[in-house]
């Protein structure tokens, strides 16, 4: 489904209670299914993503309303019930105040969820694979690591450039896409190894004047 044209760019959570709100797996799997597809779905629908009740899954869209996560959906002819659908195009979590035990500890909860989910999604991978029953785009699935040396602007247009190439093949966004296309998940993840509070070649602290290290001179 298209952005709307009037949906908001993005959705901006900030509050601990807001971040704990959305760091469970049943919630997560919904917003992934409106906010990386675009969908509107009804409770039932929601709950049959996630194996839970209608009741019970309206439990769990009633409390991202109340954080403004998601929103109603204008009601169909062809709909007993009102769909759900994300409430911003992207949703952002940040933390206002680093300082705060409880929002460090609702991003530590919610991370963990999200991740999670990424490590059953490359198992299930990598047991078909051993099983025998992989399919055709088992064979793009990675998991790689690597430490690269730029300055804050590099990682900035690296990054812009990785996440530019994968707007432009969102599901929502490909329209054109060809008829063997299938769903491919993505993460990204960027983050500065431990020595990079300190610059390059400065890894090491000053030693006090008239010590060295290593031997002897011979």
């Amino acid at each position: 489904m298209a952005p709307r044209p009037d949906e908001p760019a993005r959705v901006e959570l900030n509050d601990p209670r807001a971040i704990r709100a959305i760091a469970h797996p049943a919630r997560l799997a919904v917003l992934d299914e409106l906010y990386q597809r675009g969908n509107e779905l009804t409770a039932t629908e929601c709950g049959e993503l996630v194996g839970l009740s209608a009741s019970a899954m309206s439990y769990h869209l009633r409390a991202l309303e109340r954080w403004g996560v998601i929103e109603r959906a204008p009601s169909s002819a062809d709909r007993r019930e009102r769909p759900w659908r994300r409430a911003g195009r992207d949703l952002t979590v940040r933390i206002s105040e680093p300082s705060s035990v409880s929002a460090n500890l609702a991003t530590d909860v919610l991370v963990a969820s999200s991740m999670d989910g990424d490590r059953r999604a490359l198992r299930e991978v990598l047991q078909r694979v051993a099983t025998g029953a992989a399919v055709p785009i088992d064979e793009a699935a990675t998991y790689s690591r690597a430490i690269i040396s730029v300055t804050p602007q590099e990682a900035r247009e690296l990054l812009a450039e990785v996440w530019s190439r994968i707007e432009g093949l969102r599901s929502e966004n490909r329209v054109d896409a060809p008829a063997d296309a299938v769903e491919l998940h993505v993460s990204l993840l960027a983050v500065p190894v431990e020595s990079a509070a300190k610059p390059l070649g400065q890894d090491h602290d000053p030693e006090p004047d008239g010590q060295h290290q290593g031997g002897e001179g011979q």
